[in-house]
């Protein structure tokens, strides 16, 4: 019943990471004792061995040990300020998306004038026949 070995993390330059580096808060499994927030960011470099400077979404630059940070994929927590561009404080009440809806929005509107399609595929794919296999071979 033997693990097999792990594989060394690999970590690389733009990489999303997080890691339980930030102030003691209080534990929120009601336990006695505090533990650190966790925090997100980017590996900026390979320092030492074993060791990566990272730059938090705070803003704070960190040399920290790889066993200490979890690899996130690229969306994790956006940082917050992208969602700040498109805030609308007049939906907030109304809007559970009110900090990123004129984004979508926006998305929408340049997909539309930049991504066209033609009516004859799409009449093409409509007309493609549809030929159900009958035996393994066809």
């Amino acid at each position: 019943a033997c693990a097999p070995p792990r594989l060394p993390k690999r970590l690389l330059p733009g990489q999303r990471v997080s890691g339980s580096v930030g102030k003691f808060i209080d534990n929120p499994r009601q336990l006695k004792r505090k533990v650190r927030e966790r925090l997100f960011g980017n590996v900026l470099e390979e320092v030492g061995n074993k060791m990566f400077k990272v730059q938090f979404d705070d803003g704070e630059i960190r040399s920290v040990k790889s066993h200490i940070l979890r690899i996130e994929k690229a969306s994790a927590l956006l940082p917050l300020f992208i969602t700040a561009i498109w805030e609308d404080e007049s939906t907030k009440d109304s809007d559970p998306w009110w900090r990123f809806e004129a984004g979508v929005k926006e998305f929408n509107c340049l997909r539309q004038e930049r991504v066209t399609t033609d009516i004859w595929s799409i009449i093409d794919e409509i007309m493609s026949a549809w030929l159900p296999r009958k035996t393994a071979l066809g």
